[in-house]
């Protein structure tokens, strides 16, 4: 979590605050305006670049300049939503951190080594491609454009990505410096945004199958002696609470799922298009760096899905399992309750069309492959 919280501060966004909700100063907040504003920028200028040159536009340019109209989108969506769902993710992550484990004897119970090893493999690998990636990405151009120089005493001025602004960066060099130096850390706050996003839902969703894996476990020493009653008392109200915070994670997550699904599978298919008709092995290389980080993106979001509705399902089993049947009548009520509680499988939905899985990776890349197609014959 600290690794992400990083790179969100890097960004100049603060995705929840603590208990007492403390807020920015006026300087940060002058701070956070100006670094957003520049990647709005960004975007409108990506937005107008397709709308006045669409008629000019080929297949394969058309396709490159709507994938970056597309990562800008996505992450104004996660911007906006994290901004609208503030309070609810700071209430969240206070519950979370209140119901951690404090002791080394309960993270033992908790298996809590096992979790944080997911999260910080999983953190670790994602932020190192990332840089990788988004290096790649903003450097080739201007690499390119000095090699263009080198061989025909022409600077070509080539810019990360295809943008109108209102004034001519092609002939000075301290404008094209300028111009640079702003896409590339539009590019940075953009891919770093859509990054941590994912790894805050991860970070989260994995704690919640935490506690789903811990109340299992216990109920398989329920109904074995003395003081069953308030066990599973207390085990139903751990339950009701896990379930309050996995409807909070799905309430938060579920537009941006749906536009990271609905986004990538667009995307993924254009970037497969520019792949296939790259100039260079430079361009290839990046193109497939940029079509692998946005394929391991949607699918490990899809992952999360399934460990959620994983944990749930082992959870309902494990009640349903244990010793209940021969106990008294008021404990079996109590079980039954719970069980009717579990009818409500703890998910990530896809902005409450259907619900977050592997499959939806698997649903991702058929649909992509539709449209490849058709661009591909077409082009």
């Amino acid at each position: 979590m600290r690794n992400t919280l990083f790179l969100f501060k890097t960004a100049a966004i603060t995705p929840y605050y603590g208990y007492t909700f403390k807020y920015p100063s006026k300087i940060e907040r002058m701070f956070y305006v100006i670094l957003f504003l520049i990647s709005v920028i960004q975007f409108i200028g990506e937005v107008t670049y397709v709308s006045k040159y669409f008629p000019e536009l080929a297949v394969i340019d058309f396709t490159e300049v709507v994938s970056h109209v597309g990562f800008g989108a996505l992450c104004f969506t996660k911007v906006t939503v994290i901004a609208i769902y503030r309070k609810t993710i700071s209430k969240l992550m206070f519950n979370l951190k209140t119901m951690f484990p404090k002791t080394a004897y309960l993270q033992e119970q908790f298996q809590v080594r096992k979790y944080l090893t997911t999260v910080l493999k999983t953190s670790k690998y994602w932020i190192s491609y990332f840089f990788l990636a988004h290096m790649g990405f903003t450097i080739v151009p201007i690499c390119q454009s000095c090699f263009d120089y080198y061989l025909t005493g022409n600077f070509s001025y080539l810019t990360p990505v295809r943008a109108c602004y209102p004034f001519s960066y092609y002939k000075d060099p301290l404008i094209y410096s300028i111009v640079y130096f702003h896409q590339f850390w539009g590019v940075y706050w953009i891919g770093c945004l859509i990054l941590c996003t994912d790894l805050l839902l991860g970070s989260t969703l994995l704690q919640v199958c935490m506690h789903y894996d811990s109340i299992g476990k216990q109920f398989s020493e329920v109904g074995k002696g003395q003081g069953d009653m308030e066990t599973i008392r207390y085990l139903g109200r751990y339950h009701w609470i896990v379930t309050r915070l996995s409807d909070d994670l799905r309430k938060v997550f579920s537009v941006i799922i749906l536009m990271n699904v609905f986004i990538s599978a667009c995307t993924i298919c254009f970037i497969a298009l520019q792949i296939t008709s790259a100039e260079g092995r430079v361009h290839a290389a990046n193109y497939v760096m940029t079509f692998l980080f946005l394929s391991a993106q949607v699918y490990q979001i899809s992952y999360f899905g399934s460990k959620l509705n994983e944990a749930s399902d082992n959870f309902a089993s494990a009640v349903y399992n244990h010793n209940w049947y021969s106990q008294t009548p008021e404990y079996r009520k109590a079980v039954l309750f719970i069980l009717l509680r579990c009818q409500n499988n703890s998910h990530l939905s896809v902005g409450g069309f259907t619900t977050l899985s592997v499959a939806t990776f698997g649903q991702v890349y058929q649909y992509s492959y539709k449209i490849f197609a058709i661009l591909n014959s077409t082009h």
